[in-house]
């Protein structure tokens, strides 16, 4: 029943954009440098978004606040628990998301229950894949709306630390048509990062082969991390100063920033 009236206040408050910022219809002047229109007629979310959302919901009086929170899709959804380390992680990603802000819910539209409630120190993002499939929106839409999603995390969680991570390599073959676009995408969330004093994680050098693929060893499906991939993506956040091999979040420094 609990999980019932969530859903029902999702679906209540998906009539209405929950930021002031995603009301317009017309964003022009961001910070990605290109117009973003927000489309009236955006799909209808998913039922398993519907369901993370509510389960999120229903856990807001009680998930713990002031740590750490991971944002994305599946590939965040899917670590393991208890890898990432520190006190107070909290898992928000949802399978199959997207950025949001065109004609796909995604992050853009759950940041009151997936970060401002949790009032986090730190939010790791990484999203940006979903939206590269078939139907999704052209890239300057996909990177205006990663700018906005940027600014309104800073907006829900003004004291946090936002790292923005790259998106990852594939492998899957049906997925081929990915790799130009994702090597893109990166190059401008680097950007977009570096814009707000953020910092980004070049994970994709580290993912990736001679081919721009996903290393052998590190996937389960050709898109999904085995643990082994999750534990290489920690190392990753140590080697960069990020987190500490005993497991501490290491805050920017003014040379860092």
């Amino acid at each position: 029943m609990r999980l019932l009236a969530g859903i029902l206040t999702v679906l209540s408050a998906f009539a209405q954009p929950a930021l002031a910022e995603t009301t317009s219809m017309t964003l022009t002047e961001t910070s990605a440098g290109a117009s973003l229109i927000l489309d009236a007629s955006k799909k209808k979310p998913s039922e398993n978004w519907l369901n993370s959302v509510a389960r999120f919901r229903s856990m807001e009086t009680t998930a713990p606040k002031g740590g750490t929170v991971l944002l994305g899709d599946s590939i965040t959804s899917r670590w393991p628990p208890g890898l990432f380390p520190g006190e107070n992680v909290v898992n928000r990603g949802i399978g199959s998301d997207h950025i949001g802000g065109w004609k796909f819910v995604g992050v853009l539209d759950r940041l009151d229950t997936s970060v401002k409630v949790v009032e986090p120190k730190q939010v790791f993002l990484m999203i940006g894949i979903n939206d590269m499939l078939p139907g999704g929106p052209p890239m300057e839409n996909m990177v205006a709306a990663y700018g906005l999603l940027l600014d309104n995390i800073k907006v829900v969680a003004p004291e946090a630390d936002i790292i923005v991570q790259s998106i990852l390599p594939v492998s899957k073959p049906d997925f081929h048509y990915m790799h130009k676009p994702i090597v893109e995408l990166n190059a401008h969330l680097k950007r977009l990062a570096a814009e707000r004093a953020h910092r980004y994680v070049d994970l994709y050098s580290r993912f990736s082969d001679e081919n721009g693929k996903l290393k052998k060893g590190l996937d389960t499906d050709g898109v999904h991390l085995s643990e082994t991939g999750y534990r290489l993506w920690l190392d990753a956040l140590i080697d960069e100063g990020i987190l500490k091999p005993d497991n501490q979040f290491t805050a920017p420094s003014a040379q860092q920033m």
